[in-house]
């Protein structure tokens, strides 16, 4: 019972160490060796492995995503349920962890040990695919603020990195605790641990204080009108909210700025339906000759249905609407409900959420005043690699990001998204231009530099010039090749017949 209870209070330890890495704690440091508890739990019982790891996942993933309860846009019941229901099931992904590391532990304690970073890479790689697929709880997520340690996901994305840091976590583990592991080869251990310290860091400080020549670069200004989504969708207001963004659109423009850029659903009316408002939007890129890119609600029509999507357009000078791009990867159960494609009743369930059909093979937007291909995102689709890169390696040069996540206050949720767009610079070598309607707007360079940011809750714009870097990632050449060579080797580790497990006792 003495024992049950420690290993339950140090899986618990294991857990707050590796939130508190995450915006806006940002203390990272604590990701190098957070997660030498579990181990230890696993290494000296490896039995129970799925509750073990189940407990410590569902610690982890419920404090990182607690601010989904802070939703304003539904009822106070049906989000804190929603919260517990994302760490409930995320939670099965550490339990699987955990499972399958004490399996492995019971019968070689050094294959167990070697199997815990490929296997927790693989995990997390999988669970970001797919129509429930989430990519927010990533343990490299937590290091955003540790720039130089990072900028190998232009190599193999965040995966890369969650990589390194969960093998570094195991290798202080076996220094620290004497296993007889590395009592058979101290110096390895020692080589091996220094080496992913070392080539991370070295790599990092050359690319971050590297001097590449630019492609191209052009000016843009972010506005952040900071209202809440209730008043933004009141009518009487529709008139002060464009009055107002428009204003931080005028105000001391400079004659540079070639690109204006609006949030997320920042205009609360469909656009291409009003003439009014679209009037002023036009009038606006006319004065001051300059594009605008902006959030919309749009809808189409299908066999007599109509399909609202959440839309993105981009208006130029004297051409008014020259391009579109609709989102594609909804927030499940927050603007559809999963699997309704195939089981239509499903569509007819109520939780509060909105109604969207998700944009269909929508291409880059490429400007026609300007030489300027934007690769956008809206919202959600900030949280995952592949889709990043994928526009990039299509040949966007600007990653446009519009989101509005005044849902959700003033938690910890609108600082955990901004601090993912880090990654998605780093990873694609291409800056990002991330406007938020509450905040957190900013303006983040190749290297993962905020160069210009707004903070929560603030009125006012960003004017910032932003370059093009002449290189190319590698991973967005190559994709998630890295990742999937680990899922080869976890694959045949288990698929490869190991001895059995002595007799009395059964991991669940």
């Amino acid at each position: 019972m003495k024992n049950k209870s420690k290993n339950m209070w140090l899986l618990i330890l294991s857990a707050l160490a590796m939130v508190l890495t995450f915006s806006p704690i940002n203390a990272w440091i604590l990701g190098f060796f957070g997660l030498i508890p579990f181990l230890y739990v696993l290494y000296t019982h490896p039995y129970k492995g799925f509750a073990k790891g189940y407990l410590f996942g569902f610690i982890y993933s419920f404090i990182l995503v607690h601010w989904l309860a802070f939703n304003s846009g539904a009822a106070p019941w049906l989000v804190t349920l929603s919260a517990i229901a994302a760490a409930a099931a995320l939670a099965l992904n550490y339990g699987v962890i955990g499972w399958l590391t004490a399996l492995y532990l019971r019968r070689n304690k050094l294959g167990g040990l070697l199997l815990f970073p490929f296997l927790w890479t693989v995990v997390e790689f999988l669970r970001s695919f797919g129509t429930l697929g989430f990519q927010w709880v990533l343990v490299a997520n937590g290091q955003t603020a540790n720039l130089a340690f990072i900028q190998l996901a232009d190599v193999g994305g965040p995966f890369l990195i969650s990589f390194i840091l969960v093998s570094i976590n195991t290798l202080l583990f076996v220094i620290l605790f004497q296993t007889p592991e590395f009592k058979k080869t101290p110096f390895f251990c020692f080589i091996l641990l220094g080496l992913f310290l070392v080539i991370p860091y070295s790599y990092g400080i050359f690319r971050l204080y590297q001097t590449p020549a630019f492609l191209k670069s052009h000016y843009f200004r972010i506005v952040q009108p900071n209202y809440n989504s209730q008043d933004k969708w009141e009518r009487e207001k529709r008139d002060e909210i464009f009055e107002t963004m428009i204003q931080l659109s005028r105000d001391s423009l400079p004659e540079t700025v070639e690109i204006i850029v609006w949030p997320e659903s920042a205009t609360p009316v469909y656009l291409r339906a009003q003439a009014k408002y679209r009037t002023m939007v036009e009038n606006l890129t006319h004065e001051t000759g300059t594009v605008l890119v902006t959030g919309v609600p749009d809808y189409f029509i299908e066999k007599d249905e109509i399909k609202v999507t959440n839309s993105l357009f981009v208006f130029e000078p004297n051409l008014g609407l020259t391009g579109k791009y609709s989102k594609q990867r909804l927030v499940p159960f927050g603007e559809y409900i999963p699997f309704s494609n195939l089981f239509p009743a499903l569509s007819r369930l109520n939780l509060g959420q909105g109604n969207f059909t998700p944009g269909r093979d929508e291409p880059l937007i490429t400007l026609q005043s300007l030489p300027v291909t934007l690769a956008p995102m809206i919202c959600y689709e900030s949280v995952f690699s592949s889709d990043a890169i994928r526009k990039i390696r299509e040949g966007g040069e600007y990653h446009i990001l519009v989101t509005n996540d005044s849902w959700f206050g003033n938690s910890w949720g609108p600082y955990q998204h901004a601090s993912q767009s880090i990654f998605r610079a780093v990873e694609s070598r291409r800056p990002v231009i991330r406007c938020a309607n509450t905040g957190i707007s900013m303006a983040i360079d190749h290297t993962g530099r905020i160069i210009k940011s707004l903070p929560l809750n603030d009125r006012g714009y960003i004017d910032v010039f932003m370059g093009v870097p002449d290189m190319q990632s590698h991973y967005v050449q190559k994709r998630n090749a890295f990742s999937f060579i680990l899922c080869g080797i976890v694959l045949g580790v288990l698929l490869t017949p190991i001895w059995p497990v002595r007799k009395g006792r059964n991991d669940s």
